[in-house]
């Protein structure tokens, strides 16, 4: 019989490719190395991360402005308003090969993303999770897999791709079995100043 799918509620996730990701990944690459080179940051779990505050470094400016002009891209392609946004986070991360990062989301936070720096073949791309956890109380067994009925979306890590989410998104990076590490920038952004709807009551501030 003829039976119509209508997709309800979708959760969006941008792909952004950076066009001066030539140019300016190995800056950022070198730059990365010479951080952690340093002694800054944090070193766990075959993992290092910078400081929060990456954005603020000379050589990264130029991503932050993109991170900030992509943003805005997407509010107009979702048909939101434009908005005030402040980035609250914005950090290199170095994945080491045979390691991978656990599921997490990023409270606190609007928007969310990734922009890889390197990513050789086999390092491992991004999962994310449904966030509709009852949807996965009873599960019919599958005939075959589709976005359907998936509980996972993955997605390969490719440098020079900015990923984009929503904040509540939970997700986990998968095991590098490249060997080479896995370079990538992570980043954070809040609403600032008025937004919503306070004729509905539904409105917010957050001070800039």
């Amino acid at each position: 019989m003829s039976h119509q799918i209508v997709a309800m509620f979708p959760t969006f996730v941008s792909l952004v490719a950076y066009e001066r990701a030539a140019e300016f990944n190995p800056r950022a690459r070198t730059r990365l190395e010479e951080l952690e080179r340093q002694g800054t940051g944090t070193l766990k779990d075959g993992q290092w991360q910078s400081s929060h505050e990456l954005h603020m470094d000379p050589v990264f400016k130029e991503l932050a402005d993109f991170v900030r002009a992509a943003v805005a891209a997407r509010f107009d392609a979702l048909r939101y308003k434009p908005a005030n946004l402040a980035i609250t986070g914005f950090w290199g991360n170095t994945n080491r090969p045979g390691y991978q990062h656990m599921a997490h989301a990023h409270s606190n936070n609007f928007i969310s993303g990734v922009y890889y720096v390197s990513a050789p073949d086999n390092a491992g791309g991004i999962i994310f999770q449904d966030p509709r956890k009852q949807a996965q109380v009873l599960v019919p067994t599958i005939a075959e897999l589709t976005d359907m009925n998936s509980t996972a979306i993955r997605l390969p890590s490719v440098a020079g791709q900015m990923i984009l989410f929503p904040s509540w998104l939970e997700h986990f990076t998968e095991t590098n079995r490249s060997g080479s590490p896995r370079i990538s920038i992570a980043f954070n952004l809040m609403l600032t100043g008025g937004f919503g709807s306070p004729e509905t009551f539904a409105g917010g501030f957050v001070q800039p």
